[in-house]
């Protein structure tokens, strides 16, 4: 058994697994669960991670920074989870789509003195190449070692 992890190849490969297996957690999870991480800047701006109805979003919102420290609930870093009883009604609340292709999408809202941009991708974009990755490192043929000669 040591002999198959003998190098980085396989090593590799089964750490990719791994995050392919978290992914895929997170996109099962993202049916029931509406999870969210949100980081609060001096500079009046905020990053989030959302994960949403087998999607993940990457939101960049710019406005005063009291608006998002109360929205933070004064905290730089928020986490929020709510169970999604209703799928279709968190939809609502997404600004207009920009452009959408292959399951991708651009997402902004402008208003005085607030923007709000948003991109999204489908968990598969991320799971199946992960998982491809992971089988390539892991099934193909591990080069075989030369021995060198002693000079």
């Amino acid at each position: 058994m040591r002999e198959f992890f003998r190098g980085c190849k396989r090593k590799l490969g089964v750490a990719t697994l791994l995050i392919a297996c978290v992914f895929v957690a997170g996109w099962v999870r993202s049916f029931r669960i509406n999870d969210g991480l949100m980081a609060v800047f001096r500079e009046g701006s905020s990053e989030s991670v959302i994960s949403f109805q087998g999607r993940l979003y990457w939101q960049t919102v710019q406005a005063d920074v009291e608006y998002l420290l109360a929205k933070a609930k004064g905290r730089r870093f928020t986490w929020v989870s709510t169970h999604v009883s209703e799928p279709e009604k968190g939809l609502e609340f997404l600004p207009p789509v920009i452009w959408s292709s292959f399951g991708f999408s651009k997402r902004e809202l402008s208003t005085p003195g607030l923007r709000m941009v948003m991109f999204s991708g489908p968990y598969w974009s991320i799971v199946i190449p992960l998982t491809g990755l992971s089988a390539w490192l892991l099934i193909s043929k591990p080069r075989p070692t030369t021995a060198k000669a002693p000079v």
